[in-house]
């Protein structure tokens, strides 16, 4: 598994903060050939006193992909 966390600014659900990101790797050839992503998760916390939203993207490893250079 390869796992991505972060924060971005809080939204109504934080999916457009990060779906430039998700966008770009779901749509490189290579990446996602050795990649499938699983549904994102979100949580309400805050830093520093500013609302934020984390997020954490977690990928499976395809096991084809596995050991090709």
């Amino acid at each position: 598994i390869l796992r991505v966390s972060g924060y971005v600014v809080s939204t109504a659900d934080g999916r457009s903060d990060v779906s430039p990101l998700t966008d770009a790797l779901s749509s490189d050839p290579e990446f996602a050939k050795m990649f499938q992503m699983e549904p994102p998760s979100f949580s309400d916390t805050d830093f520093e006193g500013f609302p934020v939203k984390k997020f954490t993207l977690e990928f499976q490893i395809q096991p084809e992909a596995e050991g090709t250079p």
